[in-house]
């Protein structure tokens, strides 16, 4: 074997294929569906930066947006907050989705039986004291942000830090990304909740129509 083929024995399953017949590998499923998962987030990061960008200036808080993989999220834009309270996360992060705010509006697109694959278990790995502790809780709130439009999370990822979020969908209706405040739990309480809960929910419409959503 050459020193490339040894490598690729490294590579995870799926993303190449071998050919039992020539010896040759070929891109796998799983290559192509991150190729797929690229092409459709470049195509939301141009809809959501100039709206992000607006949205931190207005705030001056941190915005940012994620994308579902399986059961986690990856962070895939931020801006930071424009005040010392800032948090450590980067672009690249990634959290279990029912950790986050942004991961449990996209989780809500899901059915229960969907749900049940993901997270096979009855109880989830907690990050803090906070993040949400068993799947039945976890529907729970899926419920509710189905019915709202809106998710909500109080330091389910990092204590004491809060997380508003709100769904992007692409022309075809589908949730392609979430978009969200990450801001101090104490900011959460009337009277900012209510103002928090309208612009990222207007963010969220404006990206979605960016993309070619028009909700009817």
């Amino acid at each position: 074997y050459s020193s490339a083929a040894l490598y690729l024995y490294k590579i995870p399953v799926g993303l190449v294929e071998r050919n039992i017949m020539t010896g040759k590998y070929n891109l796998g499923p799983a290559l192509h569906a991150l190729g797929s998962l690229y092409l459709n987030t470049t195509n939301v990061m141009e809809a959501a930066t100039p709206v992000i960008i607006r949205l931190n200036e207005l705030t001056m808080e941190t915005v940012s947006m994620s994308i579902r993989n399986g059961p986690n999220i990856i962070l895939v834009i931020k801006e930071e907050a424009r005040h010392p309270v800032r948090f450590h996360h980067h672009v690249g992060t990634i959290l279990p989705a029912y950790s986050t705010a942004t991961g449990k509006a996209l989780l809500s697109e899901l059915a229960d039986d969907e749900i049940d694959g993901l997270f096979p278990e009855e109880k989830l790995h907690p990050l803090t004291s906070r993040t949400v502790a068993t799947k039945a809780e976890l529907k729970r709130a899926l419920e509710e942000i189905r019915r709202t439009g809106v998710s909500f999370d109080e330091g389910g990822a990092i204590e004491g830090l809060g997380g508003i979020a709100s769904l992007i969908r692409d022309f075809r209706g589908k949730a392609v990304a979430a978009i969200s405040f990450s801001i101090p739990t104490f900011k959460m309480n009337p009277p900012g909740h209510d103002k928090f809960v309208t612009l990222i929910k207007m963010a969220a419409s404006l990206v979605s129509y960016r993309l070619g959503y028009h909700d009817t």
